[in-house]
């Protein structure tokens, strides 16, 4: 058995998370290989979480909210909003593209969820991506004197999730309260498990731990809990995969070389779009790079042509992808210089990439990694 702590983790904006997996102590549990606690943070403007467009390869990721609605839109052509008691189930597979994005409710004053990703089995790394949410009413639910246990995927407790899953797991929203005295759950030999305390307090081991805390038991060995106060946990395990598994950004994959393929496809623009707009139904056609408007990935340029004396025969050509008006503003405000460089601490190099005689505006490079690059080599 292993106890550890969450560490925090920016995201950009002043946007910080608890993430427990990946860490030193724990690389993953069965299959599930990333956990994420976002909030509590007060709503104000609606805009707390903006997680832009991004690609994915490998893996399923999960979202749980206990406060707030986010909207889910990705390369398939979803639009999906969800709000606490629900799940979205979005499967990378080959590769998909996304972004998640917090709203404005009247029912929700605080905005607060979690965000876990599982490793597809090696087999179907490069499966076709796929979607699927669960509302509250299909997530099938376990009762007894002060347990309330939902199951959002897999099975457990004689329950089986309509979740799509692709090896062996569960994963479980619980409500516990002190009355429900000393739990014990069994696990499969094969499988092992672990607890996320994200609300109250609990004993394990002649040992008490509160919000932020990971349990991680041995392979095989039942899950054993008290609860010193009302609480919410997330108990999340499985199979372990037998294979090593790379991460890189986004990217989960038993293969190194699928990493640096989507790396390459990261670079020279080539996974899908994410569609936006209105619609009266949450479904749209798949996207295609003729969609208006669109989302490339986070990090994706958007390039300029720029005239002016020094180089008289340049067209002026904008090509609109993802951009936004006040980086037009900003770059023509240095429209009449030959030369100019706005440094950010994020690597990029205009001689790497071969450019010449263009600006250049970056928005954020990544997620999490907020960066405007002007640069126009003469």
């Amino acid at each position: 058995m292993k106890f550890f702590k969450g560490h925090e983790k920016d995201l950009g904006d002043h946007f910080t998370v608890k993430r427990l997996l990946p860490s030193m102590e724990k690389r993953a549990i069965g299959p599930f290989v990333f956990l994420d606690h976002f909030g509590p943070v007060p709503v104000v403007t609606g805009k707390e979480l903006v997680v832009r467009a991004h690609p994915h390869i490998g893996l399923s990721t999960i979202t749980f909210l206990y406060s707030g609605v986010i909207e889910h839109r990705d390369s398939l052509g979803i639009f999906q909003p969800i709000r606490p008691y629900e799940t979205n189930w979005m499967t990378a597979g080959s590769g998909i593209t996304h972004s998640e994005r917090s709203v404005l409710d009247d029912q929700y004053t605080s905005f607060e969820g979690l965000q876990t990703w599982v490793a597809l089995p090696k087999e179907k790394e490069e499966m076709e991506p796929g979607f699927q949410h669960l509302s509250q009413e299909e997530i099938p639910v376990y009762e007894r004197n002060g347990i309330i246990l939902r199951l959002l995927g897999g099975e457990f407790l004689g329950l089986v999730s309509t979740a799509h899953v692709h090896s062996p797991l569960f994963y479980a929203d619980v409500e516990v309260k002190p009355d429900a005295g000393r739990i014990q759950w069994n696990v499969k030999p094969k499988e092992e498990a672990g607890i996320y305390v994200a609300r109250g307090k609990i004993k394990v081991a002649d040992a008490e731990f509160g919000v932020g805390n990971m349990i991680s038991y041995d392979l095989g060995a039942s899950v054993e809990f008290e609860a010193l106060e009302e609480s919410r946990l997330m108990l999340l395990g499985g199979e372990p995969l037998p294979e090593k598994r790379y991460l890189w950004w986004n990217f989960v994959s038993t293969s190194q070389e699928l990493i640096d393929k989507a790396k390459e496809s990261y670079q020279n623009d080539t996974f899908p779009l994410v569609c936006r707009g209105k619609s009266k139904g949450y479904l749209y056609r798949p996207c295609k790079y003729s969609d208006i408007p669109s989302r490339r990935p986070s990090g994706h340029s958007t390039r300029l042509r720029l005239d002016n004396a020094a180089n008289p025969n340049r067209n002026s050509v904008v090509q609109r992808r993802s951009w936004s008006q006040k980086a037009v503003t900003l770059t023509k405000t240095f429209f009449s210089l030959n030369r100019f460089t706005f440094k950010t601490n994020c690597n990029w190099s205009p001689r790497k990439e071969g450019l010449k005689n263009f600006a250049m505006i970056r928005i954020a490079g990544i997620p999490w990694c907020s960066l405007i690059t002007i640069l126009e080599k003469p």
